[in-house]
């Protein structure tokens, strides 16, 4: 299968009426080239919200490491989106990381996806015509189904509210009690 430019997305997504949530978290698409190949391994953007660009770290060093080098993330972000759109970074040692890796090495092809899951993709991928763009999204989609059963397999769930991952108590997130004003528990 040949790639798909950044550029057939942007299309596609316009063509489904999904310009401004698309525009508004297109930074997550180039956080792997602005961390780098080392700290892009180490690190994952989850989300972006009015201007806050969220990351989670493998851990308290990578997170420490990161927070130093915000400013320089920063511009390197804003120049590849040829905007000023991301205003600040938040890092956070990420509760649900290790769930994310472990499931990494695990053996995906022997997951299976419900009846359900299965109505579900075949509706959603009714939408898109092009056959190439049909091929990329069934992969995305496939592999986040996937990714969602480990998370649920390691004790995780969604926040109703944003639909990040996390493995706290609490049933919304650590960014969203963040955004609300309370006062969320200490990063694990």
């Amino acid at each position: 299968m040949g790639n798909i430019t950044l550029g057939e997305i942007r299309t596609l997504l316009e063509q489904m009426g999904l310009e401004r949530e698309f525009k508004e978290q297109e930074p997550l698409l180039f956080w792997p080239e602005v961390a780098g190949p080392q700290m892009g391994r180490l690190t994952e953007a989850l989300r972006v919200r009015e201007g806050v660009l969220y990351v989670e770290a493998a851990n308290h060093v990578v997170a420490q490491q990161l927070r130093l080098m915000q400013d320089v993330y920063l511009k390197k972000l804003n120049a590849l989106l040829g905007e000023p759109r991301i205003r600040e970074i938040r890092f956070r040692v990420g509760s649900s990381f290790r769930a994310r890796r472990l499931y990494a090495e695990e053996d995906a092809e022997r997951e299976q996806l419900s009846l359900l899951e299965r109505e579900r993709l075949s509706k959603l991928l009714d939408e898109v015509e092009d056959p190439k763009l049909r091929r990329a999204f069934e992969g995305w989609i496939l592999a986040s189904l996937r990714q969602d059963q480990a998370r649920r397999a390691q004790g995780g769930h969604r926040c109703p509210r944003c639909g990040v991952h996390h493995h706290e108590d609490d049933e919304i997130c650590y960014y969203c009690r963040l955004e609300e004003g309370a006062s969320p528990p200490p990063s694990p």
